[in-house]
């Protein structure tokens, strides 16, 4: 059997194929698992980039439980990255003068500059990505990413119960 061909939609795949695709799937991850961890570097969920990203798009402050909830991190989590970023820099911690329980945080100047530049470089390395494998290839890429990453949420969903 040839990997690169290409079942119709209809078509469906015998339980070796699978097996054998998904054999090659994990090859191709060993293989390039240096390239995946840099890349995973600007995906990373649950680190500080993705709470400076979250802070740097939405332009405001939010509460921890805000950031926690919309990135899907638990409180104990978003506490040790949020003090990590304090430590940096990155970030600083109000208290809400109207709710003295509730603390907004937000990005300091030097953190704001720190994402945007990670930002940028991280725009670098998928327009090089994009300009090599080309536009139509780069659309497809994301359609089956989006697909996977559905479908692992469905499988996390399932397999938490």
């Amino acid at each position: 059997m040839k990997l690169n061909s290409e079942p119709a939609c209809n078509e469906s795949i015998t339980s070796p194929e699978i097996d054998e695709l998904a054999r090659e799937l994990l090859e191709m991850n060993l293989s390039y698992s240096k390239q995946v961890s840099q890349l995973a570097k600007f995906l990373a969920a649950s680190g500080e980039y993705s709470v400076l990203y979250y802070l740097f798009l939405g332009e405001c402050t939010f509460s921890a439980g805000e950031l926690a909830e919309k990135l899907g991190l638990t409180p104990g989590r978003i506490a040790n990255v949020l003090k990590a970023l304090e430590k940096k820099g990155y970030v600083c911690r109000n208290q809400d003068p109207e709710d003295r329980r509730r603390i907004h945080v937000g990005l300091t100047d030097t953190g704001y500059h720190y994402i945007s530049s990670v930002c940028e470089e991280a725009n670098k390395v998928y327009r090089s990505l994009v300009e090599g494998i080309g536009e139509r290839d780069a659309r497809e890429f994301i359609r089956i990413t989006k697909k996977i990453l559905s479908r692992s949420l469905t499988y996390d969903e399932r397999t938490s119960e």
